[in-house]
């Protein structure tokens, strides 16, 4: 079965910041983390370049990471979980979807528009 651009993965690396089991109130049972989880691994057999970082298996990321521990600072661990591409705060207090990353994986391919000359 061929495979839609929409399902094609990017080279732009992301970073996921999650809260570790049993921390989020709204995942009592820790079904949308574990969901998380198993999508994220999937996309990682896949080629996905994908970094997952837990409170309760990597603590210093959260400080360590400027816009991670900014969100902190301002909205409490409720901002959990945090999605991080190309070092800026795409979604918050949600998982990302697997669509969600596979979208976000393209996001350096994308080109930007050019500048209007007339307009500066």
């Amino acid at each position: 079965m061929a495979r839609s651009s929409q399902d094609t993965l990017g080279s732009t690396p992301l970073e996921v910041f999650i809260p570790a089991a049993g921390e989020n109130p709204d995942d009592p049972g820790d079904t949308q983390r574990d969901a998380f989880l198993t999508a994220a691994q999937e996309l990682l057999d896949e080629g996905l370049d994908i970094a997952v970082y837990s409170t309760d298996s990597y603590p210093s990321a959260f400080t360590d990471c400027e816009p991670v521990a900014d969100q902190l600072a301002m909205a409490g661990a409720e901002v959990l979980p945090i999605l991080l591409v190309e070092g800026l705060v795409k979604v918050s207090y949600m998982y990302p979807t697997a669509e969600q990353l596979r979208r976000f994986s393209r996001f350096g391919e994308v080109k930007q528009p050019k500048a209007n000359a007339a307009a500066a």
